[in-house]
C-alpha cells in the first residue's frame, strides 16, 4: 500500500492507499471484514465501513473507481446505533 500524508486541522496522519480491488480483497481475506455501510461523499468518492461481526474489528475506507484509502481502523464497537424504523 502507498502512504499518503493528509492534514485537516487538528489531525495529521498518513493514510494507506492501494487499488480498490486489492483493499477489498485484503479486508475480506485477512480480516474477514465486509461492507456494512457506505455513502457518497460531497467530493464524489464513497465512504464505507467494513466490519467483522464476530470479533468487532472495523475499517473505514474512502474510495473512487480505482483507489481506496484506509481512513481508520478499530477493534471493538463502542456504541450501538438503533434505527428509528
Amino acid at each position: 500500500m502507498t502512504g499518503v500524508q493528509t492534514c485537516a486541522l487538528p489531525i495529521c496522519k498518513v493514510m494507506l492507499c492501494e487499488e480498490k480491488e486489492v483493499v477489498f480483497e485484503s479486508l475480506a481475506e485477512n480480516f474477514q471484514e465486509f461492507p456494512i455501510w457506505s455513502g457518497s461523499s460531497r467530493s464524489g468518492t464513497v465512504i464505507a465501513i467494513f466490519a467483522n461481526k464476530t470479533n468487532g474489528s472495523y475499517t473505514v475506507i474512502e474510495y473512487d473507481s480505482k483507489v481506496a484509502c484506509v481512513l481508520s481502523v478499530g477493534g471493538t464497537k463502542v456504541i450501538n446505533i438503533k434505527s428509528n424504523t
